[in-house]
């Protein structure tokens, strides 16, 4: 970490000597700070397994041999969808047909005709069943 050069240019061998010994003593407290992280992760790992969870996966470092080929999913997502939402309207069962009328006089004077324009609105009644229920009843044997 701390090479001999930048070490000789200290001219207090004092100063040279506790320079040396924090050096030594920082490189020791990243190699435990390293231990500590390993067996850290390995409690964890151990843990995770006995709660029946997996550990965290050793992934191997891989080989960079060939040159890498093109797994891109570029032009799936360039495609356009041809999924959509269909209609329903054909399943919905009808129940009444209701024709709404036009007020001529609030169109303009050369407005015609065209027919008419289905639109299906859905609605939803909850009516109420209240039912009394009249049982017999046996009178006392006296």
């Amino acid at each position: 970490m701390l090479d001999v050069a930048q070490l000789n240019r200290i001219k207090d061998p004092e100063t040279r000597r506790v320079v040396q010994l924090l050096a030594n003593l920082y490189e020791q407290a990243l190699t435990d700070i390293d231990a500590l992280r390993v067996e850290n992760q390995r409690l964890k790992d151990e843990n995770n397994r006995l709660k029946g969870e997996q550990g965290k996966p050793n992934v191997k470092p891989s080989k960079p041999a060939a040159p890498p080929t093109d797994h891109s999913s570029e032009q799936q997502r360039k495609r356009p969808g041809t999924w959509g939402k269909g209609t329903k309207n054909d399943r919905i069962v009808i129940d009444r047909t209701q024709t709404v009328p036009l007020d001529p006089e609030t169109l303009p004077a050369d407005a015609q005709f065209k027919g008419y324009e289905r639109v299906i609105i859905q609605n939803l009644k909850l009516l109420a069943d209240n039912v009394a229920f009249e049982r017999a009843k046996e009178s006392p044997n006296n």
